[in-house]
């Protein structure tokens, strides 16, 4: 499974500091930057030692941010020492420093670099010096600028090839990031998604073991949802089912390792016909991509099977429709694969 991490900024943590502890897992990352411009003021140096401090007392792993400009503000020459007197896990090196400075860091610290413009040749390099570097992806506050899936992906096949860990942003939907203020995602179609469905997504479908929301904090249903996915590994579906068929919010389902790819087949609901419920024809409709569907009696030993249609089909009279997914969630379809749990929940 993959592991949640968080951001935070200096300039919104006091919003946001009593609500972090109960985010905090073992061996969470937090990233921050430490070269924001438009943070820097009078109290910048206290307020930057006051956040770190109490990111460690909550017990992240703290991913710094860090440039040139990071030890010039602060008054150091050393990034080494600098790292350690702040309590810092992990430098994400930014510019200022050259190829050669990164190699050499990455012989006795634990360092962080751009997995969306390194080159091949650099990332052998760094990895034969350290194969524990972590790579991590820009986030692109401005729509329009996200990765695309197809180079997402491209980038990420070279650095799996030499087994480099990767990370990437989804966006949060709490105390968003000025100036802009329209997500902080690696992935451009990411940006105006829910953030659960956005981890899943590269979870499940880009193989990402490390994601951070990018806007420091998501809400509580979307971080409950991501945790039971990575302790149990069910995907929630959030759905609407119709009158008669609530008995089957909060069931755990597998999807049928036959299933074809615009059907999912739910495996345990063909024995609900066979215990003797009689499932009569109702609410005979056009099968949308997201509803929830179950055979009725005129299907004779089908009757009974749940399934959900991955794409459209027409009406049967054989199908009733009970149920749809919630429409914010409808990219779940997408990242469910056969043999996932699932689990229909309001």
């Amino acid at each position: 499974m993959s592991k949640l991490g968080f951001s935070v900024y200096c300039s919104t943590f006091k919003k946001i500091e009593t609500r972090l502890p109960s985010y905090a897992q073992e061996g969470s990352l937090v990233f921050t930057s430490l070269h924001i411009a438009e943070e820097m003021n009078a109290a910048y140096f206290d307020d930057v030692e006051h956040m770190l401090k109490a990111l460690k007392k909550m017990g992240f792993q703290i991913v710094c941010d860090v440039s040139r400009k990071t030890l010039e503000m602060f008054n150091y020459t050393d990034i080494l020492q600098f790292k350690n007197d702040f309590g810092i896990d992990a430098l994400r090196i930014d510019y200022g420093f050259s190829f050669e400075e990164c190699k050499a860091l990455a012989q006795t610290a634990a360092i962080c670099l751009n997995a969306s413009t390194i080159s091949e040749k650099e990332c052998e390099e760094l990895l034969a010096v350290n194969p524990d570097i972590l790579f991590i992806h820009n986030f692109y506050p401005r729509p329009e600028t996200g990765l695309d899936d197809e180079t997402f992906d491209a980038m990420n096949a070279m650095l799996l090839a030499h087994h480099a860990k990767i990370m990437a942003f989804i966006n949060g939907n709490e105390v968003l990031r000025g100036p802009l203020y329209e997500g902080l995602v690696t992935l451009e179609k990411h940006r105006h998604q829910n953030p659960y469905v956005n981890y899943l997504d590269l979870c499940l479908n880009h193989g990402i073991e490390n994601i951070l929301v990018g806007d420091s904090l998501i809400d509580s249903i979307s971080f409950e949802r991501i945790s039971k996915f990575n302790s149990e590994g069910i995907i929630s579906l959030p759905c609407h089912l119709h009158h008669g068929y609530e008995q089957y919010y909060n069931q755990t389902f597998t999807i049928r390792s036959d299933s074809p790819k615009g059907l999912k087949r739910l495996a345990e609901s063909r024995g609900y016909a066979a215990a003797g419920e009689k499932i009569k024809p109702d609410n005979c409709i056009y099968r949308k991509r997201g509803c929830i569907v179950m055979d009725n009696e005129r299907y004779q030993r089908y009757s009974g099977e749940i399934m959900i249609p991955i794409d459209d089909y027409p009406q049967d009279d054989r199908v009733n429709v009970i149920g749809e997914l919630h429409e914010d969630y409808m990219a779940l379809l997408d990242c469910i694969k056969n043999g996932s749990k699932i689990m229909f929940v309001k």
